[in-house]
């Protein structure tokens, strides 16, 4: 499937915009000739073979969902720390459009991301603040 360690090398080495990044993540628009054209983000929701996996109400009740997301966050993290000055407050498709359909605010630095049942809408950059924000609270790195 789509979730191999040769994807997330090209993932991390392959992409110098987030815009690159985010659409090989998700893999859009799909890669011709692929055999397995899913991003990393959407082959792993299935390479369990788990039910619930493509069903965003039911997928957070499978364990593995939190594993999978987990590695996802530390591929983002280490493309992340090889231009910090460039990439971590960087925001996928300000200036161009996306391959799939979504609702582009105004503003992107504005943008309230809906948690739906997870909790109330937050800011999008406090979604970033895993990274060492919260005043350092969250200051932690990956090995």
């Amino acid at each position: 499937m789509g979730a191999t360690a040769d994807r997330a090398y090209s993932l991390i080495t392959n992409n110098k915009s987030i815009d690159g990044f985010y659409s090989q993540l998700l893999g859009t628009p799909s890669p011709k000739n692929d055999p397995c054209p899913w991003g990393i983000h959407t082959a792993g929701h299935y390479i369990a073979a788990v039910g619930p996996g493509g069903d965003p109400s039911t997928s957070p009740g499978d364990p593995l969902l939190y594993f999978h997301h987990i590695a996802l966050d530390r591929l983002w993290w280490i493309w992340q720390i090889n231009s910090p000055a460039n990439r971590l407050k960087a925001i996928p498709f300000v200036n161009t459009n996306m391959t799939m359909p979504m609702k582009r605010a105004v503003d992107p630095h504005n943008i309230a991301v809906n948690m739906e049942r997870l909790g109330p809408p937050i800011k999008l950059f406090q979604t970033h603040d895993r990274l060492g924000g919260n005043g350092g609270a969250f200051c932690y790195i990956y090995v």
